[in-house]
């Protein structure tokens, strides 16, 4: 799985329940059609905005037209990107 910002599949949280644990994982399931062999791509869902995070802020330095960190001078701007 790869890192994207246009990504082809989202995260589920899922509980799984024993008779003495509960368990948590995530789900991953496509958001649209995948062809045989195609790369499986999930967006982290970094948010360059947010200062008081758990992430320390950083550049981004994927080059995507769809990237979210406002410093990327290829990114198309939010309003473009859910267009796509």
């Amino acid at each position: 799985m790869t890192r994207c910002y246009n990504a082809n599949l989202v995260q589920i949280p899922v509980e799984v329940e024993t008779p003495d644990h509960h368990y948590h994982h995530l789900a991953f399931f496509t958001n649209k059609k995948v062809e045989a062999f195609e790369e499986l791509t999930w967006d982290y869902g970094i948010d360059f905005d947010d200062m008081e995070g758990p992430s320390k802020p950083f550049r981004c330095m994927c080059g995507s037209r769809y990237c979210r960190d406002p410093n990327n001078p290829r990114r198309m701007g939010r309003a473009a990107a859910k267009r796509k």
